[in-house]
């Protein structure tokens, strides 16, 4: 029995999420009034190498997501403390949890955080917030045709992206390069890929040029790569209470309840073409659908396999002639004392080692067959 949940995906934001816990007291603790920079006629002073620094108001007016604290001294990332990605707050500490100090360095450190994959994501997650409050109602449902028009771009994009990572994980080949600067005759088959594909499409071609987020870092692509694979994973053995559909199902569910898994998240199920499993009237599958409609039932496929191999083999007919004969020798010998007589002298001759018997053949189990074949043989 398989089940199909449905992939992790990035969380739409719908509000705030502070992800650099406490926030200084003196900051904006709610996302509306937006960031917090007192204006001072002198901020506090720290000394380098003989030279006086501090924070420098005019910064504010060059990064708008850029905040002061004044019991900290330090500067903060309004945007990335409030709406970044989890995993993005913790690779920027300095603008998030720790605060920022290094005044000799805040010009080149402010437009290095500014460029950031982590801080772009938050950056574009607070407009949609803000969006959200001046239009009263969720970001799709007020889109303009010029915003609708940059999303399906940006969907486009991800797709060519996706795309990307695909061909290279399918194929098994390395999806980084040595070096991978503009200026690098081979930048890695990933990204060598992509650029292949925006010489034939404007707007990947568009939107992996420079200024724009190009979600190429290797943290990103492990994250799409995570939840975009497929994983089969066993849950458990389950003795069934009846072999009616309702027993059955119950069980199922008991299982996944079980093992934390919400049903109402499952988009798929898989047997045989038991009728109890498959009957689209009060099989397994339809009662389950009728509570989890979107868990579209799938006949088995190595179940159909096993059929296709079976039915083929039946249609040659020196196989089909062999299997005959296997059959009717484990039919005459199970029921002979000669049997019993051959497996006393196996475990006389070899106690230690495994015992041999003929095996009846099964069409639902095509192993049968084969351990029959090793068995006469």
């Amino acid at each position: 029995m398989q089940h199909y949940l449905l992939p992790k995906k990035r969380q739409r934001v719908d509000g705030p999420t502070n992800t650099c816990g406490a926030r200084p007291k003196d900051l904006s603790q709610l996302p509306d009034g937006g960031p917090t920079c007192p204006d001072l006629k002198r901020y506090p002073a720290t000394e380098y190498s003989g030279q006086s620094r501090s924070f420098n108001k005019n910064w504010r007016d060059q990064h708008s997501w850029l905040e002061y604290s004044v019991t900290q001294d330090a500067a903060f990332c309004f945007t990335c403390c409030l709406f970044s990605h989890a995993h993005f707050s913790k690779t920027e500490k300095s603008f998030t949890n720790e605060g920022f100090q290094t005044w000799k360095k805040a010009t080149v450190s402010l437009k290095s955080h500014d460029n950031s994959a982590g801080h772009k994501f938050a950056m574009q997650a607070w407009a949609e917030f803000k969006l959200q409050k001046t239009k009263g109602a969720r970001i799709q449902h007020a889109l303009d045709a010029s915003h609708a028009k940059a999303v399906e771009e940006n969907r486009h994009y991800i797709r060519a992206v996706i795309d990307a990572l695909l061909f290279t994980a399918c194929h098994n080949e390395a999806q980084r390069g040595h070096r991978e600067g503009s200026q690098s005759d081979n930048r890695g088959n990933f990204l060598e890929l992509l650029d292949m594909i925006s010489r034939y499409d404007e707007i990947v071609k568009k939107l992996s040029g420079p200024g724009n987020a190009k979600y190429t870092h290797h943290d990103i692509q492990n994250e799409l790569l995570d939840i975009i694979s497929l994983r089969e994973e066993f849950l458990d053995f389950t003795a069934a209470d009846g072999l009616d559909a309702d027993p059955l199902l119950k069980n199922i569910m008991e299982t996944l309840a079980k093992c934390d898994i919400d049903h109402n998240a499952c988009i798929g199920q898989c047997y045989d073409r038991a009728a109890v499993m498959s009957g689209h009237i009060s099989g397994v599958q339809e009662s389950f659908r009728r509570e989890v409609s979107q868990a579209v039932y799938v006949h088995c496929y190595a179940h159909r396999l096993n059929l296709v191999l079976v039915d083929c083999v039946h249609n040659v007919q020196t196989a089909a002639e062999c299997f005959v004969v296997i059959q009717k020798l484990y039919k005459f010998f199970s029921t002979s004392v000669v049997h019993e007589e051959f497996l006393k002298v196996q475990k006389e001759l070899e106690p230690v080692n495994q015992h041999i018997g003929l095996k009846r053949l099964s069409d639902t189990r095509w192993a049968c067959q084969h351990a029959a074949c090793l068995a006469v043989k």
